[in-house]
């Protein structure tokens, strides 16, 4: 069986895309400094701020908005060849018992390009930190597995 990616997106504070964010990093460019919150023992805590986003955006409206930065990110020349009321959506997050928004119902707010929004059994949210991404390629191997309709 062919695999082929049909879309790929990424959003981090140097880049938009997946080619620009790379470039960046290649480059050594870096927007990290001291984000104005302190740890538990009193340390500032370093980070790096998604500049599209609103500052004054918090909590699960702002990760709702940098996820949903990262679909309309998309290359918009896909955007009359997919089929995105049928694209598969699987999101890779934090451990839920984390601190940090409430994660539950994330894909449910999202839209692809065009409107279109994920469709039930297709889409899917592993929070699961690190070991996402494994997880994920376990539920893609799941969808490829499926008949087409």
């Amino acid at each position: 069986m062919k695999v082929f990616m049909s879309c790929l997106s990424l959003v981090c504070p140097v880049g938009y895309s997946h080619a620009s964010a790379a470039a960046a990093m290649r480059a050594g460019i870096a927007s990290f400094a001291e984000t104005g919150y302190c740890d538990a023992q009193g340390k500032p805590i370093i980070g790096a701020a998604v500049e599209a986003l609103a500052p004054d955006l918090r909590g699960r409206a702002r990760l709702i908005a940098l996820i949903q930065l990262a679909l309309d990110c998309a290359d918009p020349s896909l955007g009359e060849r997919l089929p995105w009321a049928h694209m598969p959506l699987i999101l890779c997050s934090r451990e839920v018992q984390r601190p940090g928004a409430n994660l539950t119902g994330v894909v449910g707010a999202l839209r692809f390009p065009q409107g279109a929004t994920f469709s039930g059994q297709r889409a899917a949210h592993v929070a699961s930190g690190a070991a996402s991404a494994i997880q994920a390629i376990a539920i893609a191997r799941t969808y490829l597995a499926e008949p087409t309709a």
